[in-house]
């Protein structure tokens, strides 16, 4: 941000998670793309690969940037873990 008084909140950059963004972890590696987007409940689904691994549930607290192609992680793709292991069900699951 050059201009002070261009002043944005967390909910305004956030919203520019969207479906079919690349996702990043922290050293550039790509983990999948976004799949959907809670922004309420503060997460976002992550397709990583649809025939050998889950989804990836990961929250909008990890989310560290964001431009039109991209989503960039503070953590690494080892650190998140599935849907199920943080008690977040995923469609057809319960």
């Amino acid at each position: 941000m050059n201009n002070p008084n261009d002043v944005r909140t967390e909910k305004d950059w956030i919203s520019g998670v969207v479906m079919g963004l690349k996702v990043y972890d922290v050293d550039g590696s790509l983990i999948g793309t976004v799949e959907s987007v809670d922004e309420r409940a503060g997460w976002m689904r992550v397709e990583t690969n649809p025939f050998l691994e889950e989804p990836i549930v990961v929250p909008l607290s990890k989310v560290v940037a964001i431009d039109r192609r991209e989503v960039v992680l503070s953590a690494h793709r080892d650190a998140l873990a599935g849907p199920r292991l943080h008690g977040w069900a995923t469609k057809g699951q319960s």
